[in-house]
Order: C-alpha cells, then sequence, then structure tokens
C-alpha cells in the first residue's frame, strides 16, 4: 500500500551477471533468493535520491545515496534514468542489487 520506489536494473546489468548466476536467480529452488532480490530494489514511499541519504529497502537493506561529478549511485549502481509515476517512482540501475 501506497507510493513505492522501485529500482529496476537495466538489461546489460543482467547480463552482467553471467549466464549461472541468471540461471540460478531463476531456478524455482532459488525462490527465497530471488523473492529477497526483488524486495531488495523496492523502498516504500518516494525519498529524494540526494548525495548523503541512505535509503531502506523492503528487505532492511541499506541503501546509500552517493554522487560523483554529474553521476548518481544508490547501492553503489548508477542510476540512468528516473521516472516519476502516478503511484510512485521507477528508478533505471545500471547494476543488480544482490548479496
Amino acid at each position: 500500500a501506497g507510493p513505492r520506489t522501485i529500482f529496476v536494473p537495466y538489461d546489460d546489468a543482467f547480463r552482467a551477471l553471467g549466464t549461472l548466476r541468471l540461471n540460478l536467480l531463476r531456478t524455482s529452488a532459488n525462490d527465497p533468493v530471488l523473492r529477497r532480490t526483488i524486495r531488495a530494489h523496492v523502498v516504500p514511499g518516494i525519498p529524494a535520491l540526494a548525495p548523503g541519504a541512505t535509503l531502506t529497502s523492503l528487505d532492511g537493506d541499506a541503501l546509500s545515496v552517493r554522487a560523483d561529478g554529474d553521476q548518481v549511485t544508490v547501492g553503489g549502481r548508477p542510476v540512468l534514468r528516473v521516472e516519476e509515476t502516478a503511484d510512485g517512482r521507477v528508478v533505471l540501475l545500471g547494476g543488480v542489487m544482490l548479496e
């Protein structure tokens, strides 16, 4: 319930994981890992993506927001694009947040 910010890895970010790791995420035996990975990419509300902020994912992970010049990162992954929606925000990331 309520607005959410969803961090969506770019297709190339998934390809960078490699076939073996990607196939492991797709295996039904790894549903808890996949569920945790998905929850790590969702933050309640629409927090500011301001450098120095720390966001908390639905899984309880702390995601630091940093900036290096014009490049903003969340959880160490580069932010590629931000889209505001009627019920939240979608942030396209250049990496997948995995343990």
